[in-house]
């Protein structure tokens, strides 16, 4: 027993509690992946990223547009039908791979 009353914990299930992420952490990184995926992001693939992602946006922004105007819709909805779900799925979506956009 503590001096508190307690029973003393184990070692095992103090290295338990240790290693065990924080409440409000574990909780964001089940709820937004996107955003547990940040801490382990390794900036040698920054360029890559950049690249894939203007190349994306010079092949889904312009499908995106075509395919607002060809339903009658102004053009402006076609960016959003295309940018704000890729920004979406990348904060709360399973993978760090995107294969999303306007004709998913």
């Amino acid at each position: 027993m503590t001096g508190m009353g307690r029973p003393a914990s184990s070692a095992a299930e103090e290295a338990a509690r240790a290693s065990a992420p924080s409440a409000p952490a574990g909780r964001v990184g089940t709820w937004l992946p996107g955003v547990a995926l940040l801490r382990r992001y390794d900036r040698g693939w920054l360029r890559g990223d950049i690249v894939a992602g203007i190349i994306l946006a010079t092949m889904l922004v312009p499908a995106g547009m075509g395919y607002a105007e060809a339903s009658g819709l102004p053009a402006v909805t076609g960016l959003y039908a295309t940018v704000v779900p890729l920004l979406v799925y990348a904060v709360v979506g399973p993978s760090r791979i995107l294969v999303f956009g306007p004709d998913s």
